[in-house]
This record gives C-alpha cells, sequence and structure tokens, in this order.
C-alpha cells in the first residue's frame, strides 16, 4: 500500500535557521504514495498498524496521497478516462488522525491521481480533509506549524491532461522558471516542497 515515488525537497535559508525557534524541536515523517485499495475495497482498515510507534514520535506527518477520497463512493460515470482510477472511503486515514491525535498531517493531493474521479472525487476528497483536520494545497503554498507547504506533479497518468492543467500545479521541465520563482518568494520560510515526479516503476 505504500509506494516509494513521493519526491520532497526542503530547503532551508540561513537567516531562518537563525530565526527559527529551536525551543521547538521537529521531527518530521514522510510516508510514500498512499494507495489504499483499488476499486473501494480496502486493502486493509488500517495500514499503518506497523508503524504507529513511529508516527507517534514524530511532531509533523506528511504524506503522498495517491487516491481520491469519497466517503460515499461515486460511480463509475465519474471516472477519467485512464488505465487506473483510485477511490477510497477515508477510514484509513480516520485511523491515522486517531494515532497520531492533534499533530499536524500534511497531505500531498497534487499527484496523477487527483482527478481520477473529476472534479466530483476532487471535491470530495478536499471536503474529506478539511473535516479530518489534514492539511492540503492544490496551488498556493499553506502554512501551518511554522513550515511552508505546497505540491505539484509532473505528469497525470491519464490520456488527455487538460482537465489536470486546470486544476493542479504542473511541472513543465521545459519551463522550471515558475517553480523557482514560487520558491523564491517563500526564502525566509521552512519549505517543504512535494514534488511527484517520474513514470511509474
Amino acid at each position: 500500500f505504500l509506494l516509494f515515488y513521493f519526491g520532497v525537497l526542503l530547503l532551508l535559508r540561513r537567516n531562518m535557521i537563525e530565526n527559527f525557534d529551536i525551543t521547538r524541536p521537529m521531527k518530521l515523517m514522510f510516508v510514500g504514495d498512499c494507495m489504499f485499495g483499488r476499486d473501494n475495497n480496502p486493502f486493509t482498515e488500517n495500514p499503518f498498524i506497523h508503524v504507529e510507534h513511529i508516527l507517534t514520535d514524530s511532531s509533523h506527518i506528511f504524506l503522498n496521497l495517491e487516491t481520491t477520497i469519497s466517503p460515499n463512493p461515486l460511480d463509475d460515470s465519474y471516472k477519467d478516462d485512464k488505465v487506473f482510477n483510485y477511490q477510497a472511503t477515508g477510514e484509513q486515514l480516520v485511523h491515522l488522525r486517531g494515532i497520531v491525535e492533534e499533530k499536524p498531517i500534511f497531505a500531498a493531493i497534487v499527484n496523477n491521481h487527483t482527478l481520477d474521479y473529476k472534479e466530483q472525487g476532487f471535491e470530495n476528497t478536499k471536503q474529506f480533509l478539511t473535516q479530518n483536520n489534514i492539511h492540503y494545497t492544490v496551488n498556493d503554498p499553506i502554512e501551518k506549524d511554522n513550515i511552508l507547504f505546497f505540491n505539484a506533479t509532473d505528469h497525470c497518468g491519464c490520456r488527455d491532461d487538460t482537465l489536470w492543467k486546470q486544476h493542479l500545479d504542473m511541472v513543465d521541465y521545459n519551463n522550471l522558471e515558475p517553480i523557482y520563482e514560487k520558491v523564491r518568494q517563500y526564502s525566509d520560510k521552512f519549505i517543504v516542497y512535494s514534488i511527484h515526479w517520474g513514470p511509474n516503476w
């Protein structure tokens, strides 16, 4: 249930480090791709059961949410035209929230499965994360607990990326300046930038 295509870039600037509150130590945990099942059939109710001690020992959890979340599953008429479409009910993330209680969880939802169930699945995912106090962002950075977080993807795994480009930050390898500029705007912050890149396998 965990695949490791999760690209993470930590950017620390000297002036940020000098001004950072060292009285609040951080232990960041990064989890790879979380895809909890196929066709709404879960692999397991609690995929985190064997790493709970690591989760509880962390101060911040970051994961790549490689599925849409719909507590009331959407039918196949919502599927985008692609090879694999992932959808889950979210019970696994409820377990995660219970394990770490009030600790910040950041979900990278910009990847090649973000719009598997088109706009409705996307909206369901965002609503679920908000209701369960899981932080996410799509285009603009989000700042929580002294961390600035944002994410992007370089592909959609779909036959037509038009829908993806309308809603998400997509990496254009022929023009990386927009990414550089975004980072420069927050050079005094502690940045976690999750980039989902590369083909499967």
